[in-house]
This record gives C-alpha cells, sequence and structure tokens, in this order.
C-alpha cells in the first residue's frame, strides 16, 4: 500500500516541476536578452550579449533545460559566482585618489538572464497575492525612494496648509 506522505511527495514535486517550466520557457527567455548591456567590457569567458542575442533563437531550448535542472536542483554553476570587479567608475574628486572611484562587477550574461528571470516571476507573485504595501517604494517597479520622498513631501503640505489659519 502506499503511503499517504509519498503522494504528497511525488504531487508536490510535480507541481513544483511544472511550476519551473513555466517560469523558464523559451518565450520568456528570447525576451529577457533585450535586459543585457551591450556597451561593456566582459570577463574572457563570458558569453558576449550580441553574441547571446543573435543565436538567442538556436539556444533558448537548451537554455530553458538548464535553467530549470538549476532551479530544480538548487545549485548553480562555480563560474556563475565568481565575478571580475574592476575600479573604473570616477564618482567625482581627485582622478588621483582611489576611493574616488566605484567598483564594477562584471558577472557571467547568463547568470543575468537566470537571475532576472527568477526575479521577475518572483515580483509577479509578491505584486499578485499584495504581500508588498503600495508604500513599499525602493521594492515597486515605477517606484523609487524618490518617489516615496515625494509622496511623504506632498501629504506633509496637505498637513501644513490643513492646520493654517485662514
Amino acid at each position: 500500500m502506499v503511503d499517504f506522505v509519498e503522494i504528497c511527495n511525488v504531487y508536490v514535486g510535480k507541481m513544483i516541476i511544472k511550476a519551473v517550466k513555466r517560469i523558464f520557457n523559451s518565450d520568456k527567455i528570447c525576451r529577457s536578452y533585450s535586459d543585457l548591456n551591450f556597451g561593456v567590457t566582459f570577463l574572457e569567458h563570458s558569453v558576449v550579449p550580441r553574441f547571446l542575442n543573435c543565436i538567442k533563437h538556436e539556444i533558448n531550448t537548451p537554455l530553458a533545460l538548464l535553467f530549470q535542472k538549476i532551479l530544480y536542483q538548487g545549485v548553480v554553476p562555480r563560474d556563475w559566482k565568481e565575478a571580475n570587479v574592476l575600479i573604473s567608475i570616477h564618482k567625482g574628486g581627485h582622478r588621483n585618489t582611489a576611493s574616488n572611484y566605484r567598483p564594477v562587477s562584471l558577472t557571467s550574461q547568463l547568470c543575468k538572464v537566470f537571475k532576472a528571470l527568477v526575479r521577475d516571476k518572483v515580483v509577479h507573485f509578491v505584486e499578485k497575492k499584495k504581500l508588498i504595501k503600495d508604500l513599499r517604494h525602493g521594492f515597486r517597479k515605477g517606484s523609487s525612494c524618490l518617489t516615496n520622498l515625494l509622496l511623504f513631501y506632498t501629504r506633509f503640505c496637505v498637513v501644513l496648509m490643513k492646520d493654517r489659519p485662514g
């Protein structure tokens, strides 16, 4: 006789596989290439975004299978965990002072595509279930700390105007 817990585990496993396949399908991977930055110098072992964009229709299915395996097993390739850190962006001040430069981390382009797909799915779920309030500007698309400050300033001015005599 089959154990009820075993049946539940098989059912949950199948549900997870279906959810993972929905996250990583060829169409979503194809659309995610537009988010890659084409103007940056990359690591020698990285795939250049222009090249990925040119062959996107040929590699979508293998990438979908790779991404599904990574998410299902919970293990990412070691190369994706490595980054080449460059100190190249000048923030301001004297150019001969090291503290006036900002580091830039160059990572795998495939990792960026994977991360974007997972992020989009998580954000969609969180917004659909209304797990983050509308006032949390820093976590929402189209909102930022600046929009939060402007909203606060507007409300503050409204309160001041109400309290002002005549």
